[in-house]
């Protein structure tokens, strides 16, 4: 039962545009945006597989090994917007890989696949915790997913409004997000003094930051759903399961 509820969360991170150029005949660009889809999800699938009880370095091979199939074989050619979201898919398909895996022999001429950086190759001690705290594999998949949209929303946001005049309200915006994310708060005098502004422009500065936070955020959740409607039923769930 807890499989069937955390493989139909309403979580996704794809664009499906990425999908699509992935289907079919290979080519440059397919190959691009399957390599770019692999990249954004090798955590989801990385945290999957460490839930199931994998050592570190057996998970990161294995997330290897699966997008290299998944490279070879055109997995995503069966993906279909109109049957479901495409992180079920991925984890349909990672199941199937699973169960009939073998340790890969490495190709002297097959090309490494470069999916995250090496930072990010090494378990962080937030991800370990959230590992550990996870009631499922499932479970722990959508939260790293999840953790993806944010991510790229905020990257959304920085590109949309660099060198614009919204990018002070960007800047600061950011500001109070990564001081959250170490643990404290930062208040008003604090960010006023960091960006030599008052305390009322700092209000309406995050105000104004906040809102287009919000619009990035619903644009990565609408390349991934049908409709309006279901941007705010993503939101709504997003927001339960995160706790924000």
């Amino acid at each position: 039962m807890a499989d069937e509820r955390w493989t139909h969360a309403r979580f996704s991170t794809t664009a499906w545009t990425d999908v699509l150029a992935a289907r079919g005949t290979s080519t440059e660009r397919s190959q691009r945006a399957t390599e770019e889809l692999c990249g954004k999800y090798w955590k989801p699938v990385y945290a999957f597989l460490r839930r199931k009880g994998r050592k570190p370095q057996e998970a990161a091979d294995l997330v290897q090994d699966y997008f290299a199939e998944a490279l070879r074989k055109d997995y995503f050619a069966g993906a279909d917007r109109e049957r479901g979201k495409f992180r079920t898919y991925v984890l349909a398909t990672l199941r199937r890989f699973l169960s009939g895996h073998r340790p890969a022999r490495r190709r002297t001429n097959e090309r490494p696949l470069d999916l995250v950086p090496p930072d990010e190759l090494s378990e962080s001690a937030r991800l370990a915790r959230d590992i550990e705290g996870s009631s499922s594999p499932e479970e722990i998949y959508c939260r790293e997913w999840a953790r993806a949209l944010i991510a790229a929303a905020l990257e959304r946001l920085k590109k949309e409004h660099r060198e614009t005049r919204r990018q002070r309200y960007v800047e600061v915006f950011l500001a109070q997000i990564e001081a959250a994310a170490t643990g404290r708060t930062a208040s008003y005098v604090e960010l006023a003094g960091q960006f030599d502004c008052s305390e009322t422009d700092i209000t309406n500065f995050l105000h104004r930051g906040r809102r287009l936070y919000d619009t990035a955020l619903r644009a990565e959740l609408r390349n991934s759903v049908n409709s309006d409607r279901e941007v705010e039923e993503e939101l709504a769930e997003l927001r339960k399961y995160l706790g924000f």
